[in-house]
């Protein structure tokens, strides 16, 4: 089945390529073979909407070398993970290296594409419009695990992008552990400028080496 699309990814497949049987009865999933979803289009980018049973939208997108995945955004955090191939992707004025097993979150309304250099094959999750719920209404525990991001392997200059990106894409009350390889006093300042009010700075180590810094989203009401 083929839906047309207006983010420039071309018709979207739905994938249909899954076994009938030695499911559980309960909870009826079924393991999904991703390589054999993967499609390509001489035309465009090609993509696969999979069957799960998990709210919102999780795509195969494959990229033929040379093609690009033009710059859009959409209304509800999206993960970016890279299955295979190379290529760059970009989230705001930020560029990233695509590598098999690179995953990238990104936040609601995040400007995003991709360029591929071979070919390259993502696999996007959309949250759903309904995950998208008021603060106080929210069920998440009250002091989750941090996310660790680890930016020592990154350009300077596409650091504090990428950074930003994880912590608007945490719930409030939730909190990000960066691991840095210098003093991030510039970041905090820069926090303290652009989400005032909103972040709480905890170092956790600091130096000689690396910088480990809990950096957390105030809850609502906080």
């Amino acid at each position: 089945m083929h839906q047309q699309r207006d983010d420039g990814l071309g018709p979207l497949t739905t994938a249909g390529d899954r076994p009938e049987s030695g499911g559980n009865a309960h909870t009826d999933a079924q393991p999904i073979c991703l390589e054999r979803q993967v499609r390509f289009d001489h035309r465009h980018p090609a993509t696969v909407q999979l069957e799960t049973t998990l709210p919102g939208q999780v795509l195969l997108i494959g990229l033929r070398a040379g093609q690009q995945l033009r710059e859009h955004r959409v209304g509800t955090p999206i993960t970016i993970q890279v299955l295979r191939g190379e290529g760059i992707l970009t989230a705001e004025h930020a560029s990233y290296p695509a590598r098999a097993g690179m995953l990238v979150p990104l936040a609601a309304q995040v400007v995003h594409g991709a360029t591929a250099e071979t070919d390259l094959v993502l696999l996007v999750t959309r949250a759903a419009e309904a995950e998208i719920i008021a603060p106080d209404a929210a069920p998440w525990t009250e002091n989750p695990e941090p996310v660790t991001l680890d930016v020592r392997a990154l350009a300077p200059r596409d650091r504090h992008p990428r950074i930003f990106a994880a912590f608007d894409a945490l719930r409030p009350g939730a909190a990000l552990r960066l691991v840095n390889d210098h003093d991030p006093k510039p970041l905090k300042y820069q926090f303290a400028a652009e989400r005032a009010g909103e972040v709480t700075w905890e170092p956790e180590q600091e130096g000689p080496e690396v910088w480990v810094i809990r950096i957390g989203k105030v809850a609502t009401g906080a």
